[in-house]
């Protein structure tokens, strides 16, 4: 799996390609933790070309959401498609963190 990494305006911005499963959920897992570690304490997962998560990649993104909220830092989400969103609807993440339509609505958002 490639993740590109970004930085404007002090949000980290990940950008996951491919599906976000078993062994690679490790790679995104450490993505993730290593933007929470930066000075930038705003991170936007941009799923736009991610098709699938699994467990493991839902379990990862609350666990850094939760040490984000602890931090006083935030992680949002955005360009999930329909299936994506679906699936956070059904496993009740809907709420457990923001969720964007665009990458521009998210940064404007979290700038």
């Amino acid at each position: 799996m490639k993740i590109d990494e970004e930085r404007q305006n002090g949000v980290v911005i990940l950008r996951p390609q491919g599906p976000i499963a078993g062994a690679d959920v490790e790679q995104f897992r450490v993505h993730l933790a290593r933007a929470m570690g930066d000075d930038d304490r705003r991170i936007v997962v941009d799923l736009g070309r991610v098709q699938f998560v699994d467990s493991q990649a839902l379990e990862a993104l609350l666990d850094v959401n939760d040490k984000a909220i602890r931090a006083g830092a935030s992680l949002s989400v955005c360009r999930a498609d329909e299936t994506l969103r679906e699936v956070f609807a059904l496993t009740g993440l809907d709420g457990a963190f923001r969720q964007y339509e665009s990458l521009e609505a998210a940064l404007a958002e979290v700038a």
